[in-house]
């Protein structure tokens, strides 16, 4: 089911990736390096629910700009 999901938004029309979603992407990298100095842990610790809210949103972003185009950021 996951593998069909992917395959039919790769060769979709409507999603691209921009610069802005490997920006993003980026960024969610950088929140996993800044929490792996942490360990991990579970959520208990005020900075591990910081950077687990945080990487959530990320990954929000990172799956809306895929679906906007140059066009509508620009504007």
């Amino acid at each position: 089911m996951e593998i069909s999901s992917f395959m039919m938004l790769a060769f979709s029309p409507v999603m691209k990736v921009s610069r802005y979603t490997v920006f993003f992407l980026a960024g969610i990298f950088l929140i996993f390096a800044i929490w792996a100095l942490f360990g991990f842990a579970y959520p208990e610790a005020p900075i591990s629910i910081a950077l687990n809210m945080l990487s959530k949103i990320m990954a929000f972003v990172v799956a809306v700009s895929l679906f906007l185009t140059q066009e509508k950021i620009a504007k």
